[in-house]
């Protein structure tokens, strides 16, 4: 995308982003040492606002990783779900103020569900988060236009080309998460590992 992202912003207050922009459309955002990352449209008008607010205009999620791996847990911690898991106050307290103002002034938190164990669910409301299994596995994932293959789910930490595995926001248990591996593959594993993390925002 050749538009600056404050353009971007007033094409989604015009109604005309869909006209202008595609799925798949890419748009750097410089995140300091975490890196230079290609933010790609992952689906138009899709994801829930909080509070009824209506829908996102336009779901982000990272073609690149966070440079920095990072573990869902820190130590052995029982995290009881992504909502109290300590990657989700590591995106918030640290990679949101990484992120340009006018870029944080136009994020909205959108409610995602997921699993937290074999038979529960979780609500929970996000600025910044990342995708579960629904979204990115199985041909009737919630985005797949960006996942429909192993290979499309492969992704490198920012600055570098080797795939590496990284987090889901679904847990099995207590404190073992989903997460994508270097073959693009879903698999699970113990929270306390470090593993890669892929930003997503909806604007």
């Amino acid at each position: 995308i050749l538009d600056s992202w404050e353009q971007i912003f007033e094409a989604i207050d015009y109604g005309t982003y869909t006209f202008r922009y595609q799925i798949g459309d890419t748009k750097l955002i410089d995140l300091g040492t975490e890196g230079v990352i290609a933010m790609q449209i992952a689906a138009f008008n899709e994801d829930d606002m909080a509070y009824d607010a209506g829908k996102a205009a336009i779901t982000w999620i990272g073609k690149q990783l966070l440079h920095t791996r990072q573990s869902m847990t820190a130590g052995t911690a029982d995290t009881a779900g992504w909502g109290s898991s300590d990657l989700r106050k590591y995106l918030h307290y640290h990679i949101l103020p990484q992120m340009p103002e006018s870029i944080q002034q136009r994020l909205k938190p959108v409610v995602k569900r997921h699993k937290t164990g074999w038979r529960q669910q979780e609500e929970t409301i996000d600025t910044l988060w990342l995708p579960n299994r629904e979204e990115v596995l199985g041909e009737n994932c919630r985005y797949q236009p960006l996942f429909h293959t192993d290979d499309m789910r492969k992704k490198a930490l920012a600055g570098e080309e080797e795939a590496v595995a990284w987090w889901l926001r679904c847990s099995v248990s207590r404190d073992i998460y989903s997460f994508i591996d270097k073959d693009g593959r879903a698999l699970n594993g113990a929270a306390a590992n470090a593993n890669g993390v892929v930003l997503c925002f909806c604007t």
